[in-house]
């Protein structure tokens, strides 16, 4: 949930990361939010089209510190076609398949999940505009036996090295929410916003409609006028480099 008793609450985390190999890397994390976790996970390509990963963490409850065991197989079936089993061992003990197909336009994902605390069957769907690869649209469901959620969803490449992303997640039992996401380089910003406990068509509007409109309103007064202006300093740099160039060369004949 993203609130308790009318309180929200916040959720930062930390990695780093080591490469052993061109196969494997080795990575230590840490978290801090409802409460604090620390632990660690190894990556290795087992053969080219399998690879492995295993993890274990700490992180603590009510009743101390609990571990948490974390085992996942990749294979990829055709050139399109990759399947996954992911075990999962503490108090969060799961078993969880998916398969997944991608294309440069499509990607399609089937999930599901057998555990202690909540099973669940989701479906998530990507297409990509072949006209503008920057801009995803983004359409899920889940149901299980704790929560029911659909989200729906647009992201947008605004620069280079930057995206933007925005989500309306009507659901059972957190309501409507808005989820806001902006990722820079490796850098990744989350931003949830609940708008209500139940689902309700004000909230819906609000949730949707306005986003979508400050967001072309932003581009266009000012990400496009920041991203000209940036291509046309560019142009100019790589000009005066050029002629700077040319001059030396001449200089030397």
């Amino acid at each position: 949930p993203l609130f308790r008793s009318g309180r929200g609450y916040g959720h930062a985390a930390l990695s780093l990361r080591h490469i052993l190999s061109a196969d494997r890397w080795v990575e230590l994390n840490g978290s801090s939010g409802e409460g604090f976790r620390f632990g660690g996970q190894l990556f290795a390509n087992v053969t080219r089209h399998i690879h492995a990963s295993a993890g274990l963490s700490l992180f603590n409850t009510v009743y101390g510190l609990s571990p948490l065991f974390t085992a996942n197989v990749s294979r990829r079936l055709d050139d399109n076609l990759t399947g996954q089993l992911t075990l999962r061992t503490g108090i969060q003990s799961s078993l969880r398949s998916a398969l997944i197909r991608e294309t440069p336009s499509h990607r399609v994902a089937f999930v599901f999940q057998l555990g202690l605390q909540q099973s669940f069957i989701q479906a998530t769907y990507v297409y990509r505009f072949r006209d503008d690869d920057s801009t995803n649209v983004v359409v899920s469901g889940k149901v299980g036996t704790m929560s029911m959620q659909i989200n729906c969803g647009v992201e947008k490449q605004i620069t280079k090295i930057s995206r933007l992303g925005m989500t309306m997640s009507v659901g059972i039992p957190d309501g409507v929410v808005l989820k806001l996401k902006l990722t820079r380089a490796s850098q990744e910003l989350r931003i949830p916003i609940h708008l209500s406990n139940e689902i309700l068509p004000d909230a819906l509007l609000y949730g949707s409609v306005v986003p979508v409109a400050v967001f072309w309103l932003a581009k266009y007064f000012i990400i496009d006028p920041f991203v000209k202006r940036k291509s046309e300093q560019d142009r100019v740099e790589r000009q005066q480099a050029a002629a700077g160039e040319a001059e030396r060369l001449r200089a030397e004949a």
